[in-house]
């Protein structure tokens, strides 16, 4: 499945914040209601409540995590997960 991190994900999202990033938000926005994520990972669960599956999120999604908690400036992209 493809996530897409839009520009409004960006500006909307917190630094450090695992349910708040920008992939966090672009992830709840494929239906998923409980989303973390985490520097290698995110942790998804469709319902809330609901069992949270693990999932590895790719080099490219990392690095962006890294550099938007960083404080520096990030650019909307897509990468393919879940």
């Amino acid at each position: 499945m493809k996530v897409k991190v839009t520009q409004k994900h960006i500006e909307s999202a917190e630094h450090g914040k695992p349910c708040f990033c920008p992939i966090a938000l672009a992830i709840k926005d494929l239906k998923y209601e409980e989303v973390e994520v985490y520097s290698e990972n995110a942790r998804v669960a469709k319902k809330a409540g609901g069992d949270l599956k693990l999932v590895p999120l790719p080099p490219e999604a990392q690095t962006f995590i890294t550099e938007f908690d960083e404080g520096n400036p990030v650019e909307p992209f897509e990468f393919e997960s879940l």
